[in-house]
């Protein structure tokens, strides 16, 4: 049976359905529970990208696109808790920035975990191009065991 799980979320209507899944995992069978945000910093390059424009408006956009996520990041923790308190679970909370898969795959194998609970699905095959999915991508660069709700 799994000890500790790991909830990687960002807040989307896949992660919400992982989120219930690990707090109901958490309050009825008493799994220890680490949920880690990561602060998506992708968008921040696009200040770097017109080198024409005035530095001070690329470091004015790369601060508005810090705050933006800074806010969509607070609703979702307070989302979080409440959920929690709802369900009777708890929790610890980890933030950090970054790249989503490179920063949950680290964390993840770093950490003591049993399983990583992630919200979402594996990509289809298909014929052609295949767009991978952000569980196909932690999938190659994880050890623990990945649940997908």
């Amino acid at each position: 049976m799994f000890k500790h799980m790991l909830l990687a979320t960002d807040g989307s209507n896949a992660a919400k359905n992982a989120e219930d899944y690990a707090f109901n995992l958490n309050a009825t069978c008493g799994m220890k529970l680490t949920i880690l945000h990561v602060l998506d910093d992708k968008l921040c390059h696009y200040g770097k990208v017109d080198t024409l424009a005035p530095l001070e408006a690329r470091e004015s956009f790369i601060s508005y696109v810090i705050e933006e996520q800074e806010e969509a990041s607070k609703k979702i923790v307070t989302a979080l808790e409440d959920k929690a308190k709802a369900m009777n679970a708890t929790f610890e909370l980890k933030i950090q920035a970054g790249e989503p898969v490179e920063i949950v795959a680290s964390f993840a194998n770093k950490g003591s975990f049993d399983v990583l609970i992630i919200g979402g699905k594996r990509s289809k095959r298909t014929r052609g191009f295949k767009a991978l999915s952000f569980a196909d991508k932690l999938g190659s660069q994880v050890d623990h065991t990945i649940i997908t709700v």
